[in-house]
């Protein structure tokens, strides 16, 4: 099966946002209301013709979901179907807010740097078995590395490193918080990070 990756479409209307599918199939691993979105995040998969196509946030948005999540696992959408409307305001108020960003990097009361999951699922550290981790502790991040996927229903979605704006420079895995192969919550704490 293929992989590929797509921004949702935007439509901007004064303090809100409406992101549209960019393809047709059928539309799951959405986000849940409240959740804070991204530039650059991955907000869900469209299957089509055996194809998971992953749907990133459009530069530029940014903003908390207000709507709700489609009741159906596996909802069917065509080209422009709504899939999130998101409040932006909320979001250019707390930019901070929310504790996550686009890879889930949030700041902890201690102060370390933490990434989190961006969904529930199962949480990998490999791509397969025999193969070795994405990333390991000491290692330098880039903006964009895979760290691990997170499996839903055997539908595998990446999470990758993205760093905030107050995470510019360096930035080294410190510590891995998660098992590979562990059950994980929207939000649970993945990695702890480490500015240099």
């Amino acid at each position: 099966m293929g992989n590929q990756t797509l921004h949702l479409l935007a439509e901007h209307d004064g303090t809100h946002v409406r992101l549209l599918s960019p393809s047709v199939g059928l539309f799951t691993l959405a986000r849940a209301s409240g959740a804070a979105l991204t530039p650059g995040e991955n907000a869900g998969v469209v299957l089509c013709l055996g194809r998971e196509i992953q749907l990133l946030v459009p530069d530029g948005v940014r903003g908390h979901v207000v709507s709700a999540a489609p009741k159906a696992l596996r909802a069917p959408v065509g080209y422009g179907t709504l899939l999130y409307e998101l409040d932006t305001a909320q979001a250019a108020q707390s930019p901070a807010s929310s504790g996550a960003g686009a890879s889930g990097c949030a700041r902890s009361a201690a102060g370390g740097h933490i990434l989190r999951a961006t969904q529930a699922g199962r949480f990998w550290l490999r791509p397969a078995p025999s193969e070795p981790t994405f990333v390991r502790v000491g290692q330098t991040l880039r903006a964009g590395e895979t760290v691990g996927w997170i499996e839903v229903m055997k539908t595998f979605s990446q999470v990758a490193f993205q760093p905030r704006a107050d995470q510019a420079g360096i930035v080294k895995l410190a510590k891995v918080l998660v098992t590979d192969g562990g059950d994980v919550a929207e939000g649970d704490p993945l990695f702890e990070l480490e500015l240099g």
